[in-house]
């Protein structure tokens, strides 16, 4: 009676392990490491090629499913296959259907296995919807296709609107070639219609005014008036659009040069200099400083501008030339200072005994002032002579 039991028991598994069956995997390619869906079948030894159907999850419409290559059917090899599926294949709620024919004798294909499986709504289920050892037997379905009610994040928010670019204007005041006559220059950064208005700022004379400009982003003249070319000129310049916002400006216009002055000067101190010896910090030696101080002017040159336009420098003679040791400007009101010193370096810390401007024993220095406006010609001041003894 056992003996027939078990022989029982071995029949009911060889015939389950014989039935056709196919399984869905989800698991990662040899080739690229990258996972994707994976359909098997075995024991489809009745059958000799297959196909598979994709029914859509919303229309219940179906289709065949199509490789890269074109193909919608393949051949079984031996009564198995494997076939690795396009990634756009995964769609939640989809039904994936594998079917298997026969050919007859007259080439028609006779439908002989059906094996389906739904994908499930999240993709993190797919490798447990779609395990190694989960097989599907003929006619059975896992899942009816259907919408999956997908959570979808909100949409994200609508871009801000630009922010608009603030109105800005610009003026300049520019001479014209007759050198008696000046224009009031004016752009605003897009198309607007502005009032104009160009003031002395010392007396407050209107100079000239547009009260209907039309400003562009190209500086274009708004107004012009006369000047006289021997006197500097402080304006304000005054900007009204017709949008209500003000744009102001102050400047000065220097006045142009007569070409009858030369530059001249004079020194703050006597043309003799004894540097007194001065002690370094922390020990490392000692240093002579010496200040040169001069007083320069050009005619061509109103002080009260409040700009620098004459070049001075500081020169010193030595090995039959001139070297220029330092550069400074001036506007004719404030003096011009050169600080000079010869320096002494314990040899402890690693550098040149004597290094400076000045050289160890008597130097001979002048200052230079070269013409404000032309730059070419220059006058010498007297020779300095400025002594750095031990």
């Amino acid at each position: 009676m056992k003996i027939l039991m078990s022989l029982a028991a071995l029949l009911v598994s060889a015939s389950a392990f014989a039935a056709p069956s196919a399984k869905f995997v989800y698991r990662s390619n040899i080739s690229n490491g990258q996972p994707s869906l994976h359909v098997t079948g075995r024991d489809l030894h009745d059958s000799d090629v297959y196909r598979l159907r994709v029914t859509d999850s919303l229309t219940g419409d179906s289709g065949w499913y199509t490789s890269n290559s074109g193909k919608t059917q393949w051949d079984l090899q031996n009564g198995n296959l494997t076939m690795q599926l396009q990634q756009s294949i995964l769609v939640p709620g989809f039904v994936i259907e594998l079917r298997t024919y026969r050919k007859d004798a007259y080439g028609q294909l006779r439908k002989t296995h059906s094996f389906a499986k739904r994908i499930p709504c999240r993709p993190d289920q797919y490798a447990s919807v779609f395990a190694d050892e989960i097989w599907i037997y003929d006619g059975e379905q896992i899942g009816n296709a259907g919408e999956c009610n997908v959570i979808n994040p909100p949409p994200p928010p609508p871009p801000p609107p630009p922010t608009p670019t603030p109105l800005t204007c610009s003026a300049d005041v520019r001479v014209a070639q007759a050198r008696t006559q000046a224009g009031l220059l004016v752009a605003c950064s897009e198309g607007v219609g502005t009032d104009v208005r160009l003031y002395n700022s010392e007396n407050g004379t209107l100079l000239c005014n547009n009260g209907r400009f039309y400003a562009s982003p190209s500086l274009a003249t708004a107004c012009t008036f006369n000047r006289n070319p021997y006197q500097k000129l402080s304006y304000l310049i005054e900007i009204r659009t017709s949008t209500g916002e003000l744009f102001t400006r102050r400047d000065i216009l220097v006045k142009d040069p007569s070409w009858q002055y030369a530059p001249q000067g004079t020194y703050g101190h006597a043309l003799t200099i004894t540097t007194e010896k001065k002690k370094k910090a922390f020990g490392r030696g000692f240093y002579w400083p010496a200040t040169i101080r001069a007083r320069v002017s050009d005619g061509d040159v109103d002080p009260t501008e409040g700009k620098s336009y004459i070049k001075v420098d500081l020169v010193i003679m030595e090995n039959g030339g001139e070297r220029v040791l330092k550069t400074a400007y001036s506007n004719s009101l404030s003096e011009v200072a050169f600080e000079v010193e010869h320096e002494f370096v314990d040899p402890f810390f690693g550098q040149p005994k004597h290094r400076g401007d000045l050289n160890h024993g008597e130097n001979r220095l002048k200052v230079r002032v070269w013409d404000a406006y032309e730059g070419q010609s220059h006058v010498d001041l007297g020779e300095i002579r400025v002594h750095v003894n031990e």
